[in-house]
């Protein structure tokens, strides 16, 4: 394959633009929205179409609002350095709570913790919420299948990483690394896996996503080979 034709695969377009003259605008993309981002979800749990469903998620954004995406879920995040855990979840019984539509608090360390390992967190204690303490669940303990498919861990991960994400930072990593990798496919064009190329890849798309870079390394082979 040609430099040029493996340019085209592997740099994509990540913003339509209009020219007009020698100036160039970009063109407003349309929100997108829970109910289609989280589709495999709402299958599964129908009440949470008034909850995750209602979500608007920008079109170029690289990373989950966590803010917003708790909030969706009628839970406050909170963080401390005194925790002596990763995260910890109550549902407080207090006026100004019911008041703010608050049903649960999330607290998340940050005791010497990065921006992407609080995300997981995050992402874990909203998982825990949803499985164990949410109201508008119904109980599926019964349901092998459910409980197999949904623990923890992989409800976390689908609401931090969601497909369409996924796919998103990985072609901008590409292309904000395209001369790094057309470099890196120069030195090591004898190599049968070229695993440098990978972790530049990884590398950014985890920074992009706000994310631990062995979780999207997990997630884009789950997307790209599962």
């Amino acid at each position: 394959m040609s430099k040029d034709e493996n340019d085209q695969q592997d740099t994509p377009k990540l913003v339509s633009r209009a020219n007009n003259n020698d100036s160039e605008k970009p063109i407003e993309l349309q929100p997108e929205y829970g109910k289609y981002i989280y589709g495999e979800i709402i299958r599964d749990f129908p009440n949470m179409i008034d909850y995750l469903g209602r979500l608007k998620f920008s079109a170029t954004s690289t990373c989950i609002d966590l803010l917003a995406l708790a909030q969706s879920l009628r839970v406050r995040i909170n963080y401390s350095s005194d925790l002596d855990k990763d995260f910890m979840l109550y549902q407080p019984k207090t006026e100004a709570m019911n008041r703010h539509n608050v049903e649960a608090v999330l607290v998340v360390t940050d005791k010497q913790m990065t921006y992407q390992n609080q995300a997981w967190f995050v992402a874990q204690g909203l998982a825990t919420y949803i499985l164990d303490f949410a109201e508008y669940i119904p109980d599926f303990s019964e349901n092998k299948d459910a409980m197999n498919k949904w623990t923890v861990f992989k409800l976390a991960e689908a609401l931090l990483l969601p497909n369409d994400l996924v796919e998103r930072v990985v072609d901008l990593s590409m292309a904000l690394n395209e001369k790094t990798l057309d470099k890196v496919d120069q030195q090591n064009h004898f190599l049968v896996f070229n695993a440098p190329r990978t972790s530049i890849i990884t590398h950014t798309a985890a920074q992009l996503a706000n994310v631990p870079e062995w979780l999207m390394s997990q997630r884009i082979e789950e997307f790209y080979n599962g």
